[in-house]
């Protein structure tokens, strides 16, 4: 009977500290609601991905990733330790805004994108939330006013995963 305790308690450890994970809901964004969609893992960092109405990101014209991050990962250095991420989001800091960022890419001939990202904090880590925009087939730049609203909203998903 011990063991079956004991066999019990181990399995519902490994469920709390695995597979319950605070990312895995779906979220209030920009007057829609974003489906969670998948997780991919990339070493020390998790990528969770959110779609409206869990459309695939392919169809979407806008989605979420919250990029939850091991605690070697620091916040001082996201620039370089996240610099794939940047490179492909073409994220750049926004002047006297901590760890704010803006970029609109263009990975494919005739698409563009505008790009959002701001810090988040859960249960005591630091973590990277991403707004991405497609615009179709023109570059339109986020007025003043948009890009901090977006920036505004993202940073109070922590809100949601604690």
């Amino acid at each position: 009977m011990k063991k079956l305790f004991l066999l019990a308690f181990i399995v519902a450890a490994v469920y709390f500290l695995f597979f319950n994970s605070p990312f895995k809901k779906d979220i209030a964004f920009n007057g829609d609601v974003y489906t969670y969609l998948k997780e991919k893992n990339l070493g020390s960092i998790h990528n969770h991905i959110y779609t409206p109405n869990a459309q695939s990101v392919a169809s979407s014209k806008t989605f979420i990733q919250i990029f939850e991050l091991e605690k070697e990962i620091e916040q001082s250095l996201w620039q370089f330790q996240l610099a794939a991420i940047f490179n492909q989001y073409k994220l750049k800091p926004i002047a006297g805004r901590d760890y704010e960022y803006i970029g609109n890419a263009s990975p494919q001939a005739n698409l563009f994108f505008n790009t959002f990202a701001a810090p988040i904090k859960v249960k005591g880590q630091d973590h990277l939330a991403l707004y991405v925009e497609n615009t179709g087939n023109q570059e339109k730049i986020a007025s003043a006013a948009t890009r901090d609203q977006l920036l505004n909203e993202l940073k109070q998903l922590e809100f949601i995963f604690n």
